[in-house]
């Protein structure tokens, strides 16, 4: 379940199963994203609750039997000093955590000095916030990541044996398929299969937003069913095509036409459905964009499926192939609880 503490601006969700909480321990934007420039408009900066009661909320989470912390924060890095102190002083006496943060391409490159005494505190995977290349939508903001950028910081994470994710940012409505190509193209010279985990896009739709309702519960999996005011169509986009995108891209020659045929469809229907957000889901539009929706969720099992009784050489035997086989029960797990939510 979802608990609010707003005395340390704590805001988490325990899995019981995997004793894993995700939280948040900043309140307010650190502007750090190299598009966006909200502190020098607003004057906005994050406040951190005192270090003793940050650790005082930790020791809490731990006595509960929480035994990974997944950092929601961008800034962590940027509270460095302080963090690592406080998680030093609880590995001293007995309480350690391993851990997972989150930060924009830019950040991780300034305080990489961090990453070394934080994965010896536990830190063990971070998730890079990829930026949309679309000029229009860039044009509010500021200078965005480069393509050496992305590239360099994913060298400086291998380089210490990191797990990586990466997290799409600004996808909006009138995102296209060739934006998605460009803001991913940094990644053609590495194995996308031993790079991005295939995470669970059920339970990544916890992120979106606090008030978001949680409908149903299966087992220690929770599912989301969009109500008439939370989730807009394009916060379902997001989740849906950053996960899926990763892997058609890799097999493109044998997959990208059938995503772009369908990525297409769902371009006149993100603009329609973007101008009535109050009753979206509600709609006979949004009930037939949700088949769709559907449809792009095929995809990877299908592409996953079709992969292993094909000869293609890259999954023929061997690791490459038993991470296939574990991709493909993902995702057919993910499917039959996605039918089974919305009562396809």
């Amino acid at each position: 379940m979802r608990v609010i503490r707003e005395d340390l601006f704590f805001d988490y969700l325990y899995n019981k199963l995997v004793k894993s909480v995700k939280l948040r321990i900043g309140q307010g934007c650190s502007g750090e994203c190299s598009f966006c420039n909200i502190r020098e408009k607003e004057g906005e900066e994050v406040i951190y609750p005192p270090a003793d009661k940050i650790k005082k909320g930790l020791l809490e989470l731990w006595e509960s039997g929480v035994r990974h912390l997944d950092f929601m924060d961008d800034t962590f890095l940027l509270n460095g000093d302080e963090m690592g102190n406080i998680l030093r002083n609880l590995m001293e006496r007995g309480v350690g955590f391993t851990f997972s943060i989150v930060s924009p391409v830019k950040t991780l490159i300034r305080n990489q000095k961090y990453l070394t005494p934080f994965k010896q505190l536990g830190l063990r995977r971070i998730t890079l916030r990829v930026e949309n290349s679309n000029e229009d939508v860039l044009s509010r903001y500021n200078i965005k990541a480069t393509r050496a950028d992305k590239q360099y910081a994913i060298q400086i994470l291998q380089a210490l044996r990191f797990q990586i994710h990466l997290h799409y940012i600004l996808f909006e409505p009138l995102t296209t398929l060739e934006h998605l190509r460009n803001d991913f193209n940094f990644l053609e010279k590495y194995n996308l299969l031993g790079l991005v985990p295939f995470t669970d896009i059920l339970t990544s739709y916890l992120d979106l937003d606090k008030d978001t309702p949680i409908s149903r519960e299966y087992g220690n999996r929770q599912l989301i069913k969009p109500s008439s005011n939370s989730l807009l169509p394009y916060q379902i986009f997001q989740k849906e095509v950053e996960e899926i995108f990763y892997w058609l891209l890799y097999f493109e020659k044998e997959f990208g036409k059938r995503f772009e045929d369908i990525y297409n469809k769902l371009l006149q229907f993100r603009i329609d459905l973007a101008k009535e957000k109050p009753n979206w889901a509600l709609t006979h539009q949004g009930q037939e964009l949700m088949y769709i929706i559907l449809k792009l969720r095929m995809l990877p099992y299908e592409l996953f499926k079709e992969l292993l009784n094909s000869n293609n050489d890259q999954i023929a035997e061997g690791e490459m192939r038993r991470k296939c086989e574990i991709k493909l029960s993902e995702v057919e797990e993910n499917y039959r609880c996605y039918r089974k939510c919305y009562n396809l």
